[in-house]
């Protein structure tokens, strides 16, 4: 199959002790599917349980999404892959209010407001690249990084198994559900 740079991104974030988001797109046909049935095979291997969401099959609603994704609310160590999120569209502004609102919690706790400030700058404000969000923090590149890998992993341990305070009006849901994600767009 090919795609060894893929495959070390993934095992990277597989074995590295964190939790990744990582984006698989492409135009059709040019083997995505095949690639995260890999990547499920891979988490096998390595004895991570893995739970995979197909857009074509759930209606795309958070409730559908959560049963779907159920083991890996239940299971930190877990992977999940969505395949065809591109039908999934309706999702997308949930899934960013609960990044959104886990790193916004962070500046609750004042040890934590230096994960909030790189995590904000990198997810929430579009900063292109890392070396632009140290440079806006006024950081050295390490620095900026060891508090982005902190923040990341904050995100992935404290809220693992807790409901996330819904605002009025919203969906309550389980979180981060985004914290696992290989979306393929």
């Amino acid at each position: 199959m090919g795609r060894e740079e893929e495959l070390a991104v993934f095992h990277a974030a597989l074995y590295g002790g964190g939790c990744s988001v990582l984006y698989v797109h492409g135009p059709g046909g040019i083997g995505k599917s095949a690639l995260l049935r890999r990547f499920a095979h891979e988490a096998t291997l390595a004895g991570r349980p893995v739970s995979t969401v197909d857009g074509r099959t759930p209606e795309p609603s958070p409730a559908a999404f959560e049963a779907e994704a159920e083991l890996v609310l239940r299971d930190a160590d877990a992977v999940l892959l969505v395949d065809n999120f591109d039908r999934m569209q309706g999702l997308e502004g949930w899934l960013r209010d609960l990044l959104r609102q886990a790193i916004d919690d962070l500046r609750e706790d004042p040890r934590s407001v230096k994960f909030h400030r790189a995590l904000s700058v990198t997810f929430l404000h579009g900063t292109p690249t890392q070396e632009l969000a140290a440079e806006h923090l006024a950081l050295p590149f390490t620095t900026y990084r060891r508090h982005l890998t902190a923040g990341i992993k904050r995100l992935c341990a404290d809220p693992w198994h807790q409901e996330l305070s819904p605002r009025p009006g919203e969906h309550l849901a389980v979180g981060p559900t985004w914290a696992r994600t290989a979306v393929n767009k």
